[in-house]
Order: C-alpha cells, then sequence, then structure tokens
C-alpha cells in the first residue's frame, strides 16, 4: 500500500474536520479530485487553526509541523476548497488574499 508523507496510509487517515464527515467528503468528488494524503494534512492544518492566513502563512504552518509540501499544492487546494465551500477567501486592498474556515 502506498505511503502518504508522513508515512500513514491514506486509508487509515483521520478526518480531519471532526464529525464533519459530510463536509469532508465534498472535497475528494469535486471535479473529480482525489482523497489524497497532502489534501488532508492541509484541511487538517486550516481546520486547526482560528485565524485568518494567507498561502504564505500556511506553507509556513504545514513546513512548522513537518510537512514537506509545496506552495503551487497550497495554493490549488486552496482554490479547490474555497469552489467547495470549506473556506472562505477574502481579498483586501494592497494585501495577498486572506482565508479562514468556514
Amino acid at each position: 500500500m502506498r505511503k502518504g508523507i508522513h508515512g500513514k496510509s491514506s486509508k487509515n487517515y483521520r478526518n480531519p474536520i471532526g464529525n464533519g464527515q459530510k463536509d469532508s467528503n465534498r472535497v475528494p468528488k469535486y471535479n473529480g479530485h482525489k482523497v489524497t494524503t497532502e489534501r488532508l494534512s492541509i484541511l487538517e492544518t486550516i481546520y486547526g487553526t482560528d485565524m485568518h492566513f494567507d498561502a504564505m502563512e500556511l506553507h509556513y504552518l504545514m513546513r512548522e509541523k513537518g510537512y514537506v509540501i509545496s506552495l503551487a499544492t497550497i495554493y490549488n487546494n486552496l482554490s479547490l476548497y474555497v469552489e467547495a465551500g470549506l473556506i472562505n477567501k477574502h481579498n483586501l486592498l494592497g494585501t495577498m488574499a486572506q482565508y479562514e474556515r468556514c
């Protein structure tokens, strides 16, 4: 069985949004995207913080936790989560887009 970024198989990975099983199921089915360990780890980090963040801050938080993930992957998944309604995106004048969990 293929292992994820922390040696965990995605089959045994816990739901990062707690009891929101319905919400987590929207992500992999949205536009044919599959559940991956990277996607789940990004959601886990997002739902583990109460602050607003931009893509660079999320990337930094993930790196602090020991995840090896590209900034491009962060941007791609943030767009997916906004479209799926799992996070909100705020475009403020003169700043990078800010995100928050729903």
